[in-house]
């Protein structure tokens, strides 16, 4: 598992809403920009007050990542902290919610939520197999 990360490690369930982050819906999919490469792409946005958080899977040309989950942290707009995952099958359900969810706990969401966001995570995998396997055989050439 490729994992990396940028920006400074809040304290760990450090939320200044507290449990509101608890009580998002499930992650809600829509169409990435197929820019740079990318020959798929799906992204999620949850916002609370002035923060959000914001999931993006892709496969992308020239990445070594496989498949790529990125999860970026935002306050008013502006990046502060960010995740990267990379795995190389989308059923590879255990090591997307260990790490999707060790990335959002360190992100500030507590255990719970960050369970919930990486089991939505693990479902989009599944749910677009086919789609990905195509995108990433497309990639290999």
């Amino acid at each position: 598992m490729d994992f990396k990360q940028s920006g400074p490690v809040p304290y760990p369930h450090a939320d200044p809403y507290g449990a509101s982050w608890r009580r998002m819906r499930s992650l809600i999919w829509e169409e990435g920009a197929k820019d740079l490469g990318c020959v798929y792409h799906k992204k999620a946005i949850v916002r609370r007050l002035n923060e959000s958080r914001q999931v993006d899977v892709f496969v992308q040309r020239g990445s070594s990542r496989g498949i790529a989950i990125t999860i970026n942290r935002y306050v008013n707009g502006v990046e502060i902290a960010k995740r990267q995952l990379g795995i190389p099958d989308p059923l590879q359900d255990g090591l997307v919610i260990q790490g999707v969810s060790t990335a959002f706990n360190e992100l500030g969401w507590d255990p719970e939520a960050s369970a919930y966001a990486a089991g939505e995570v693990a479902d989009l995998l599944k749910r677009d197999e086919p789609l990905i396997r195509t995108a990433l055989k497309e990639i290999e050439g």
